[in-house]
This record gives C-alpha cells, structure tokens and sequence, in this order.
C-alpha cells in the first residue's frame, strides 16, 4: 500500500541519519527490489537489505551497526504508519448506525494477520466490526470470488443482500460480475 511504501522511505531515511553511507536513491531502489522479492508483508525487508549491501554490494557494516539500522528503520517505518493510518470522518458514526441498526459489517483483507488487526486495533474499530476475514487466515487471497463466499455463508445471505465497500476498483469488479 501507499502507506507502507511511504513508511518504507522513512525506515530507509533512518538509516541513514544513524550513519549508514549510502546513496538515497540507491537505497530506495533497493529496498523496492527486496518488497517485490519478498512480498510486501515481509517482515524482514530492512534484514534483508542490511545483508545485500554487506554480501552482494561489499559494504562492511559490523554486526552492531546492522542491528541499530535495522532497529532506527523499524522504528520509523512503525511511526510513520501510525501517523498516517486514518479513517475517514464519517466511517465510525457509519458503523456505529449500522451496529445499532443490527445490520452485519466485516473486513475483508488480504495480508499478515498480525498486521491487518494492528491497523483495526489502531482505528479502534474492532467492536463496531462482525467479521474479520484475512486472507491469509484461510489460504484465498482477493480478488478470488471464493473469498467472499466465505463471508456470505458466514452470515447466512446472498450476495445480492450484501453493499459491498472497496477500494480497487477491480476487485469491486469481480464481485459485482460473481454476485450477479
């Protein structure tokens, strides 16, 4: 996602206010390379970078220079996706009505469990939410139809009973041709 990239330039930018010597638009380069190696639900991008400059680009930095890189990059990539997690004004009064109206909500996401309930935890939106369906949890990644089944029979509707609320317009497309 944006925000992870963007919390990615700021781990990469830690680093090198705590002294590692490298050019910023190499390092960016890079650490882009290790995301689409890795996936971008890696937790070890910044590891993994560490050990290509030493290994494959002959850097020399000692063990401990590796771990306080490692530990500035995390700890900005962390505070810069706390700062930048929102939710839009009127989401929270949206659900409260829905709760209160006994009309059933779930999440519906792909990624790292962990991850994806730290950014619900976050919002504080976890009591106002039924469901929480991470893909990763059932072994179907979106957009497959499958997927949101998943979520139909849990609830015990159709999908013709259902709004569904995205934000890539492809995966929209799917359900839409699948509910159909």
């Amino acid at each position: 996602t944006m925000l992870s990239q963007r919390a990615r330039i700021e781990g990469i930018d830690a680093m090198i206010n705590f002294g590692l010597k490298i050019d910023r638009q190499k390092a960016l380069i890079l650490i882009d390379e290790i995301v689409k190696e890795y996936g971008s639900n890696s937790p070890k991008h910044y590891n993994y970078f560490i050990r290509r400059l030493n290994e494959l680009e002959k850097f020399s930095i000692s063990f401990i220079d590796q771990v306080r890189y490692i530990a500035a990059a995390v700890m900005a990539y962390h505070a810069q996706k706390i700062k930048l997690i929102k939710i839009y004004d009127d989401v929270i009064s949206c659900l409260e009505k829905l709760k209160e109206n006994s009309i059933k909500t779930a999440i519906i996401t792909d990624g790292i469990p962990i991850k994806q309930y730290e950014k619900i935890l976050r919002l504080d939106i976890d009591d106002l939410i039924d469901l929480v369906v991470i893909s990763d949890e059932i072994g179907i990644r979106k957009p497959n139809p499958k997927l949101f089944s998943y979520c139909l029979h849990k609830f015990n509707v159709k999908g013709h009973e259902t709004i569904y609320v995205g934000d890539n317009i492809f995966y929209t497309t799917v359900i839409d041709d699948y509910v159909r």
